[in-house]
């Protein structure tokens, strides 16, 4: 094999590497997973040496993570309802206790229970 037929050959194989790279950050854009350079090496069958050297993988895989973050104003609205969040998931907790109180007290006058249950009426 002449040294341009090997070059060739390479840059092939590291042309099809590229490929199933770019296949690879299709796969987690559309699933929402997170980008580490472990899950594209196994997802791509590259090596991480591969994506950590190469120029052009390290440009894709920086261009995916850039797409993947969350706009600052996106950030900041978030930021936002994070409280509204919490104040629903009290809110829900308490409505969750009250609702339990309540089948409590049905229990207790459907069973005509002893003076404890007939306590939890007043």
């Amino acid at each position: 094999m002449s040294t341009d037929a090997a070059v060739r050959a390479r840059r092939q194989t590291t042309q099809e590497m590229l490929e199933r790279l770019q296949t690879a950050l299709a796969a987690t854009a559309r699933d929402h997973t997170p980008v580490t350079v472990a899950a594209l090496a196994r997802t791509a069958r590259v090596s991480r040496t591969f994506l950590y050297q190469n120029q052009q993988a390290r440009a894709l895989i920086e261009k995916a993570t850039r797409a993947s973050r969350p706009h600052p104003a996106v950030s900041n609205s978030d930021s936002r309802t994070q409280p509204a969040w919490r104040e629903r998931a009290l809110n829900a907790e308490d409505a969750l206790a009250q609702a339990q109180r309540e089948i409590r007290t049905l229990r207790c006058v459907g069973w005509e229970c002893p003076e404890v249950c007939v306590s939890g009426l007043v």
